[in-house]
């Protein structure tokens, strides 16, 4: 078997969380989502 396969990753740009939240506006915002009441230990 001849050649080689090669896997490398493409990182185009590594933002902060800050400029990811500088992104958000009221048009790119999603609705908040209702999952049911609580079954375990999610609210202590």
């Amino acid at each position: 078997m001849k050649g080689k396969i090669i896997i490398e990753l493409i990182v185009e740009n590594k933002l902060s969380l800050n400029d990811m939240l500088a992104r958000i506006t009221p048009e790119n915002m999603q609705a908040e989502e209702s999952f049911g009441s609580s079954v375990g230990k999610e609210v202590l």
